[in-house]
């Protein structure tokens, strides 16, 4: 899952896109689990299950209570990892503006909840929402170790 973040200052996402150092996104893995105990821990996710299910048309939009990042417990883990680097919009025009943050930490989710996600139509009737593997093209992918999120 991605959360798109863009810099205050430029008060909006329309505007920060102009921006080279406007977007900022953290990448959160999920691991498909249908263990007991590992399911209550992926209650926290549904605020978001809830809020998707507001959207699952393209332009639809819906207010959806403020979260925080934490409810993805990566602050829990020592040391903290992550890879960063500078890249791109994963949809078109793919204008490379967007500051990466990825945990090496996954986080655990349903089928069911998965699902939802999988509901969602995209745009221009694309059957799948991820984009080929991309080269480097010079990026350089930097581990962050110790750091605070």
């Amino acid at each position: 899952m991605h959360l798109l973040y863009y810099k205050q200052k430029y008060c909006s996402l329309t505007e920060a896109k102009k921006k080279p150092d406007g977007l900022s996104v953290i990448g959160v893995l999920f691991n498909l689990s249908d263990n007991q105990m590992k399911n209550l821990k992926t209650s926290v996710l549904e605020p978001i299950i809830n809020g998707i299910s507001k959207v699952k048309k393209v332009g639809q939009t819906a207010n959806i209570a403020p979260f925080s990042i934490s409810i993805f417990g990566l602050k829990k883990f020592y040391p903290y990892k992550y890879v960063t680097y500078q890249g791109s919009l994963t949809t078109p025009p793919c204008s490379e503006i967007v500051t990466w943050l990825l945990s090496s930490i996954s986080v655990d989710i349903t089928i069911k909840q998965m699902q939802a996600f999988w509901e969602i139509e995209l745009a221009n009737s694309d059957k799948a929402n991820n984009r080929p593997i991309q080269a480097l093209n010079g990026r350089e992918l930097q581990i962050v170790w110790n750091s605070k999120f």
